[in-house]
């Protein structure tokens, strides 16, 4: 992927490309458009939303313009609404089902309750959707959209040259989200330490869980290797890489977004020479038999014993652990090669024409058009976060109630 520091090291002109627009280039970028045939990977230019508003000739030139994951976070919506009024075709990249979430839960903004989100979709020319599961749902909510699975990428270039057995038996665990990091710590940690009188074996987890890990397990009675944060995704699986993990550890948050999620925690175990471990839902359900080493649900309260079961079988039965390794990484290769995402990447620069006349138009609506979004859409698209919960501001609160938690957000 090309950024504008490559552009301007390489000394490239800009034209036609795809705009991926991205708050920060981090794992959703490398897991959806990383490893694609070098000839397309060249296509697409990721930037942030300032480097868009700083210097308009990028959008100007676009074939397309990509949205990544949430279009009302930030200047992400304002790119979005300058895009529209320039005509330049707009897709949005979807890796969380937040309809869903903000229908059931409230917790994310009203402007993708599916009432409402139906009528932006209507503006956007397709939508890029992370899972089979995610297409389901998109299908059936919003049937009038043009709906696209575009999946996550194995990335065949990170695979391990050789695996190597330890002479001790290792866990890891990647982390993700806050809520991930405090259910591995209240549930897994606990059991880790128990079984550690009749079993030896080390843990493999990020720096960040450190502090969490000291507050349940002041001094833990196995050996825990931290990895340092790293925000390269190829970077941060060669840190795992170099511990051999036999097998990874990935606990889920107890939400309804679960089952919408990719399977990117498999690859990353396949990449890293580790089976996964984690339960018997979906999205791991719908992997092949024999990929993944699932934990049942039977209920909070058999959640702990039921994990406890899966660890030690498998610390008790090391050998099983190859072949199911083997089973995962073919099954990885085959279904997140790519072909799919690049099949739509195609399909976009295809479908959109781009030449100087086209150009000149754009220009020509850029320099009429008001590039500043009004005071109310800047609160309304506005995330304001407290210490006890998460205030969504939006729209349907009234103007003088938006001022008002503004002001008190600002003030603290």
């Amino acid at each position: 992927m090309l950024t504008l520091k490559k552009i301007n090291n390489q000394n490239k002109k800009l034209m036609g490309h795809i705009l991926v627009v991205t708050t920060a280039i981090n794992v959703h970028i490398y897991l959806a458009f990383g490893g694609l045939r070098e000839e397309l990977d060249e296509k697409l230019l990721v930037v942030t939303p300032d480097e868009i508003l700083t210097n308009p000739v990028i959008l100007l030139s676009a074939r397309a313009v990509i949205i990544i994951r949430d279009l009302y976070f930030k200047n992400l919506y304002q790119v979005f609404k300058i895009s529209r009024q320039l005509k330049i075709p707009c897709y949005f990249y979807v890796d969380d089902n937040r309809p869903l979430m903000a229908e059931q839960n409230g917790s994310e903004p009203s402007f993708y309750l599916p009432s409402y989100f139906a009528s932006t979709l209507t503006k956007i020319d397709g939508v890029l959707l992370s899972s089979d599961n995610m297409l389901a749902y998109f299908d059936e909510a919003f049937p009038s959209a043009k709906n696209y699975l575009f999946p996550l990428i194995m990335r065949k270039e990170l695979l391990l040259k050789e695996y190597a057995d330890n002479d001790i038996f290792t866990f890891s665990f990647m982390g993700g989200c806050s809520l991930r990091a405090a259910r591995f710590c209240s549930v897994i940690v606990p059991i880790l330490v128990s079984l550690s009188t009749a079993y030896k074996f080390r843990l493999v987890c990020p720096v960040t869980l450190k502090k969490l890990i000291a507050g349940c397990c002041p001094k833990p009675p196995f050996e825990i290797i931290y990895i340092p944060f790293i925000s390269e995704y190829d970077k941060f699986i060669k840190a795992y890489q170099r511990h051999h993990a036999d097998v990874m550890i990935h606990i889920n948050p107890d939400y309804a977004n679960t089952r919408y999620k990719t399977l990117n925690s498999l690859t990353n175990a396949a990449l890293c020479g580790s089976v996964l471990m984690t339960t018997d839902e979906e999205p791991y359900r719908s992997a092949p038999n024999g990929t993944i080493a699932l934990v049942q649900i039977g209920g909070k309260d058999k959640e702990s014993e039921n994990w406890k079961n899966t660890i030690t079988y498998y610390l008790d039965n090391r050998q099983l652990l190859k072949e199911i390794r083997e089973r995962a990484l073919r099954y990885c290769i085959e279904a997140f090669s790519g072909k799919q995402n690049e099949k739509i990447l195609n399909m976009i620069l295809n479908a959109h024409e781009i030449d100087g006349n086209i150009i000149k138009r754009r220009n020509e609506l850029y320099s009429k058009i008001d590039k500043n979004l009004t005071l109310r859409e800047k609160i309304a698209h506005t995330v304001f976060f407290d210490v006890k919960r998460m205030y969504i501001i939006t729209q349907t609160q009234g103007l003088s109630e938006l001022l008002k938690i503004a002001k008190r957000h600002i003030r603290r």
